[in-house]
């Protein structure tokens, strides 16, 4: 993950760099240009696609974990694993799609059923 994984969890004020504006709101800027502004290290940009879709993931994870905690845990691990494919994501369906399996997968593990 190197140096843009550190740059996102350690320098999360990123509007004072001259980078995306923090005040700009997620749903103003589609998926896809995030990832592209992500991919070029613009830490706010990730941030922006975790607002836009934590909630999504920790309900989507409740499904398969039966209770919240366990689906915190999942949404956290499921944005780990994204984190961890940038510099270099490339989105080629919808990002609940891309997500999905990866939550799935990540409960399942949780339970010892996968």
């Amino acid at each position: 993950m190197g140096d843009w994984f550190l740059m996102w969890t350690n320098n999360r004020d990123v509007s004072e760099s001259g980078r995306m504006d923090d005040t700009a709101g997620t749903t103003e800027r589609s998926d896809e240009e995030l990832v592209r502004r992500a991919n070029a290290g613009e830490a706010r940009a990730f941030e922006m696609l975790y607002e836009r879709y934590c909630d999504w993931a920790v309900r989507t994870a409740r499904r398969f974990t039966g209770d919240w905690a366990s689906a915190n845990d999942v949404m956290q691990e499921t944005f780990m694993y994204l984190l961890g494919k940038f510099p270099g994501f490339e989105l080629r369906a919808k990002m609940k799609t891309v997500l999905y399996p990866v939550i799935r997968n990540t409960a399942l593990a949780m339970k010892g059923k996968y």
